[in-house]
C-alpha cells in the first residue's frame, strides 16, 4: 500500500505570471494541484494539455513532467 503523508495544512503559495509567461517542464516528487485564482492557465504535459480558467484548479500526479503557461495576466496558487 503506498505510504501517504499527512499535514494539517497543505503548504501553498502564489505566483503572479505576466500574459504569456512561462513555468519550464519540471516535475515534482508529490502529487500537485495547480488553481488559476485569476487569469488563464495552461498546464502542457507529455499526454496533453489541459486548461484552467479562473477558479478552476488541474491535478498534476506526482512524477509528472509538466510546464505552465499563462493566458492573460495569471494569479496562480501552488
Amino acid at each position: 500500500m503506498t505510504e501517504i503523508r499527512h499535514e494539517p495544512v497543505a503548504p501553498t503559495r502564489t505566483r503572479w505570471l505576466a500574459p504569456g509567461s512561462d513555468i519550464d517542464a519540471h516535475r515534482h516528487d508529490d502529487h500537485q494541484i495547480v488553481y488559476a485564482a485569476r487569469g488563464v492557465l495552461a498546464v502542457t504535459t507529455d499526454a496533453g494539455t489541459w486548461i484552467a480558467p479562473a477558479n478552476r484548479a488541474i491535478w498534476v500526479p506526482a512524477g509528472t513532467v509538466h510546464a505552465h503557461r499563462a493566458h492573460g495576466a495569471l494569479e496562480l496558487r501552488l
